[in-house]
This record gives C-alpha cells, sequence and structure tokens, in this order.
C-alpha cells in the first residue's frame, strides 16, 4: 500500500510503463467493482475511453492540471476517474 493508502499499478506496454511492469507482480490486482485513475496528458493525449470502453461502468469528465515550468504554461494533466470496474480483461 502506498502512502496515500491508494494502491497503485500501471497499464500499458512495456515501453510504455518500463519498471512499472515488474512492479505490478507485487500490487494489487484491480477487483470488479473498484475504481481506477486515468491520467494522461496534453502532448501524449488519448482518451480513456479509446482503452478502457467497457472495462468500467463510467468515465467521469477529467479534472484538467496546469503544468508549469520556470512560470510557463508547458501543457495540461487530464485525470480522469474511471468508476466500477467490471471484471472485463485489461
Amino acid at each position: 500500500m502506498e502512502p496515500l493508502k491508494l494502491h497503485f499499478i500501471a497499464l500499458g506496454t512495456l515501453n510504455d510503463i518500463h519498471t512499472y511492469a515488474w512492479l505490478n507482480n507485487y500490487r494489487k490486482k484491480l477487483g470488479i467493482g473498484d475504481n481506477a485513475y486515468f491520467i494522461t496528458v496534453s502532448d501524449h493525449f488519448i482518451a480513456p475511453n479509446t482503452l478502457y470502453n467497457g472495462l468500467f461502468k463510467k468515465i467521469n469528465e477529467p479534472v484538467v492540471v496546469s503544468l508549469f515550468r520556470n512560470g510557463k504554461l508547458i501543457r495540461y494533466m487530464y485525470v480522469y476517474l474511471l468508476k466500477s470496474y467490471t471484471g472485463l480483461m485489461l
């Protein structure tokens, strides 16, 4: 369990998630009814419905976070809440 009492697993190809692919073996798996967060950024944006349509009962609209570097806006981060995992394959 992580310090915030949230479980963390990464989903994606080995090229995308790197070391997290191995760490996932030691972490709790997603269970039926579990909620999850999907995070993407504007310069590599992908909609969660493209990847997880039908795997969750509902995908909420994102919370948009502006990311700045040296006082300049560099990109946006989109945080989606995916509600109630259906148990279908990820």
